[in-house]
């Protein structure tokens, strides 16, 4: 699978929308528009147009979608993926050092206790 140019995208909508304030609100909203009503929010056009849909103001929207920080913070989100050589979703990281999924721990509610053992090592310091 790997993290595609399309995967950045959705990154940079992502921390375009919680850096004007409106992740909390409108994140299910993207995740029923993309995978239930089978919208395109690929392009920044659609993207602008689907935040102004929903309240929210496109032209400040565009402006952080375009900022350095929202670019940087998608690259390193490609770079982390890459690291742990993501290869489906979900996925969980934990600390930088360990990783799992449903597929590598068998199912989804394994992959959730993997990572509790994952986390409670890591505060232990393992």
């Amino acid at each position: 699978m790997g993290f595609s140019a399309l995967h950045e995208t959705h990154a940079r909508l992502f921390y375009a929308l919680e850096a004007i304030g409106e992740a909390e609100r409108l994140h299910r909203r993207v995740f029923a528009a993309i995978h239930v009503q089978r919208r395109r929010l690929d392009r920044e056009a659609d993207m602008a147009a689907f935040v102004t849909q929903q309240g929210a103001d496109a032209a400040r929207f565009t402006a952080v979608f375009r900022s350095f920080a929202v670019v940087t913070r998608a690259r390193q989100a490609r770079a982390l993926a890459d690291a742990y050589k993501v290869d489906g979703t979900p996925s969980i990281g934990v600390h930088g050092r360990y990783f799992t999924s449903g597929s590598l721990a068998g199912s989804h509610e394994r992959s959730l206790l993997v990572t509790s053992f994952l986390v409670d090592r890591v505060r232990r310091g393992g």
